[in-house]
């Protein structure tokens, strides 16, 4: 078999997976808007894979897509290196072959990384992925899970049918998951399907939608049209979201496959089932109670959690007066470790309480180092302040000491 061109292809897009989507979905469309907003320890992992599947055949491989790059970005630790889980496992379906590398988990958060390749000439497959945790028997809710390169929650077509913008499309892949109550101690299994469906309709180029010419409304009944004459409406030459969501298929991943067969415009044709289990490790909490008096608000640390990949903290901002609507507030707050260096951004939100003077921020930002961490500047991030005129220099901020 031929190696990937992996490398080379994506050196010619952003670094960072969020990017990587972003500047595809920029490529091709702008009418879209988004559908879906330590310690150091040392482990000995007990990791057990299960490949379960109706078709096709799996067997170990060498080289592969690693959480190193797509997590870590090429810079790991010694316990993000003890915490990979080797999956290494590959099964070929109708001619596209999809290889799971391998996953790390940190006690939250869980990344996973996969690639495909297609032999020439086989026909594009409808690939639709689910990511579930299980505590024992108890099954764990996630807050959210995303995808490096393809719609966490609508899948994709593979291998695409346009060559329009293949320079950009990746054939690599990146999953992530969040875990909402994280375990105390144990084991986490973690099962990943892949439902794989065929095109029965023929499949055609989707038109953007024109909003000076028709409503979206309008545009939607375009796409059931081209249903009702046996064609499958594909944006960018491998995305079905509007296609789909104009059919109204809605519902959970394995739900929703139903949905998409129901329509007659797809076949099933394999359940891929990739399970493994990964122990859940320490993470340190830390309660400093400590308040910063800023101009117009006082922040409270409620805590700040710190794990191998990343730091989640929990702030309360009290404002002086009250204000008139959350979306006013400025609360997004860039991180900063002790030297200097600032943590990659992962998520962010902020809530105003019924007394519109309480609200409560959290977020996360990405951190992998051997060095402990012992200290935190928040700072007011600039790029979403209400104020154009604003500076980094101007943000307000303060400093969290970890350590004594």
């Amino acid at each position: 078999m031929d190696k990937r061109k992996d490398i080379d292809l994506r050196s010619a897009i952003p670094e960072t997976p969020d990017m990587c989507r972003d500047a595809v979905l920029q490529a091709v469309s702008t009418y879209r808007e988004e559908r879906t907003m330590r310690r150091p320890y040392k482990m000995i992992l007990a990791a057990a894979l299960v490949l379960a599947l109706l078709c096709g055949t799996a067997y170990a491989i060498a080289n592969y897509y690693s959480v190193r790059e797509y997590v870590a970005l090429g810079k790991t630790s010694e316990a993000f290196e003890n915490a990979i889980v080797p999956l290494e496992k590959a099964i070929t379906v109708n001619g596209v072959t999809v290889t799971l590398g391998d996953a790390v988990f940190d006690g939250r958060e869980m990344g996973l990384t996969m690639s495909m390749e297609a032999e020439e000439g086989a026909e594009s497959l409808y690939f639709l992925p689910q990511i579930e945790a299980f505590s024992g028997e108890k099954r764990l809710e996630l807050n959210d899970y995303k995808a490096e390169g393809m719609d966490a929650y609508w899948g994709m077509l593979y291998p695409y049918m346009t060559t329009a913008v293949d320079y950009m499309l990746p054939s690599r892949f990146g999953f992530s998951a969040e875990v909402q109550d994280v375990p105390t101690g144990g084991e986490v299994t973690w099962r990943y399907t892949l439902h794989v469906l065929k095109p029965v309709g023929k499949l055609v180029e989707q038109c953007l939608w024109d909003d000076e010419k028709e409503t979206y409304e309008q545009w939607e009944q375009s796409l059931r049209d081209l249903h009702a004459q046996g064609e499958i409406s594909v944006l960018a030459g491998y995305s079905l979201t509007d296609y789909l969501t104009a059919l109204n298929v809605s519902g959970q991943d394995s739900i929703k496959t139903d949905r998409i067969v129901e329509t007659g415009a797809f076949e099933k044709l394999d359940t891929i089932v990739f399970e493994f289990t990964t122990p859940v490790p320490e993470r340190t909490s830390i309660v400093p109670d400590e308040t910063y008096q800023l101009e117009g608000y006082i922040i409270k640390v409620k805590s700040i959690t710190v794990g191998m990949m990343q730091v989640d903290y929990e702030l309360e901002a009290c404002y002086d007066a009250p204000q008139p609507n959350e979306h006013e507030l400025e609360q997004s707050w860039a991180l900063y470790d002790q030297n200097g260096t600032e943590l990659r951004f992962k998520s962010g939100g902020w809530s105003l309480a019924e007394d519109k003077v309480t609200c409560k921020v959290t977020g996360s930002a990405s951190r992998i180092s051997d060095e402990p961490l012992t200290a935190i500047t928040f700072r007011l991030d600039h790029d979403f302040t209400i104020d154009p005129d604003d500076t980094a220099e101007d943000m307000p901020f303060f400093i969290v000491q970890l350590t004594k």
